[in-house]
C-alpha cells in the first residue's frame, strides 16, 4: 500500500510511543507465578511512597469565580457611568484604544476616540444595561457579558422614549489587571413585557 513520507513518519511515531509503552508495561511482575529472578538493581532501588494528593486549587490558575465577580462588577460600573457622566465618556473609559462598538443600525465604528465623537454627536439621552449572564475564559484573560441594554430619549412631545435593546461586550484583561471592552454590539429587543417567557 502506498503512503506518502509524512504519514509514513506519523505512523512509525505512534506505533514507537505504543511499542515503548507496551513494554514498559511488561516489566517483571513480583506474583506467585513467576518464578524468574528480578535483576539486582531492581531490588536495590527504593521504593517511593505514594505521593500526597495534590491540592484542590491550582496556584497556577485563576480563580475563575471571583474574575466573573470582578468583570461583572466592572459592567455595572461601565453602565452606571454612561448612565450618570453620558455615554460619550463612558465609553471612552471602558473601551480599549482599539475597541469595536456594533451598535444597531449603525455601521462599525473602530477606536475609543471615534466612539466618543460619534456618541457626543449623536441623539441625547440615557444608554444603560442590565448584565443577565457574565463568563470568563479558563485563561483568565477574556470575558464576556450580555444582557438587556435601553436607551432613554425625549420626543417632539416631551415624553421619554426608550428604546429596548440587547447587548454583548467583550472583554479582554490588561496588564494591568483592569478588564477593557474590546467589542460592544447591540441588537434590537422587544421591551421586556412583550418578550416571550
Amino acid at each position: 500500500m502506498f503512503m506518502n513520507r509524512p504519514v509514513q513518519v506519523l505512523l512509525a511515531f505512534v506505533l514507537c510511543l505504543f511499542g515503548c509503552s507496551w513494554n514498559v508495561a511488561r516489566g517483571p511482575v513480583n506474583s506467585p507465578g513467576n518464578t524468574g529472578a528480578v535483576s539486582e538493581s531492581r531490588t536495590n532501588e527504593s521504593v517511593e511512597p505514594n505521593p500526597e494528593p495534590a491540592p484542590s486549587r491550582s496556584t497556577g490558575q485563576p480563580d475563575l469565580e471571583s474574575q466573573r465577580s470582578a468583570l461583572l462588577e466592572t459592567d455595572l460600573n461601565f453602565s452606571s457611568m454612561s448612565e450618570e457622566k453620558g455615554a460619550a465618556l463612558a465609553f471612552y473609559e471602558f473601551l480599549m484604544p482599539d475597541g469595536v462598538t456594533l451598535f444597531a443600525g449603525e455601521p462599525p465604528i473602530r477606536g475609543r476616540d471615534a466612539i466618543k465623537v460619534h456618541l457626543a454627536a449623536g441623539p441625547q439621552g440615557f444608554l444603560t444595561w442590565q448584565p443577565t449572564s457574565t463568563d470568563v475564559a479558563q485563561s483568565g484573560d477574556l470575558g464576556f457579558t450580555w444582557g438587556t441594554a435601553l436607551f432613554q430619549t425625549k420626543g417632539a412631545d416631551e415624553k421619554p422614549r426608550i428604546n429596548y435593546s440587547k447587548y454583548v461586550s467583550i472583554w479582554k484583561k490588561q496588564r494591568d489587571g483592569s478588564w477593557k471592552v474590546a467589542l460592544f454590539s447591540t441588537t434590537p429587543s422587544p421591551p421586556p413585557t412583550e418578550r416571550r417567557q
